[in-house]
């Protein structure tokens, strides 16, 4: 069994200097990329943030837009239904107005405010 342990041993004399330089380059290389995924996070993270809050204040400002402009279309409907209702009412005024010279005028009275006393 000696031959045999010391070719292993050998092997792994061999073998170890190259894992050991192998993972002194992991031991230099990972804290590098361990900051540079930090960096990216935390960059990405500000950005989400970031968007978050222009995302929150686009949306209340559209709202408002949106309820302001509703009340706009409120107010201005019922402006349109009161000037509708007036000019119906002004209408029918000066259509009975119209009938009455129009009864007058086929009774024989006279339109002309001269004559009227």
């Amino acid at each position: 069994f000696a031959p045999v342990f010391a070719q292993v041993f050998t092997v792994f004399a061999q073998v170890f200097p190259v894992f050991a330089k192998v993972f002194t380059v992991f031991a230099q290389v990972f804290p590098v990329l361990a900051q540079v995924f930090y960096s990216f996070c935390t960059g990405f993270h500000i950005f989400c943030e970031s968007f978050h809050i222009f995302c929150t204040g686009f949306c209340t400002g559209f709202y408002s837009f949106c309820s302001g402009f509703s009340s706009f279309c409120k107010s201005f409907h019922s402006f349109c239904t009161g000037s509708y209702s007036f000019c119906t009412a002004f209408s029918h005024f000066f259509t009975d107005f119209a009938q009455v010279f129009k009864v007058s005028a086929q009774a024989g009275f006279s339109d002309d405010p001269v004559t009227w006393t």
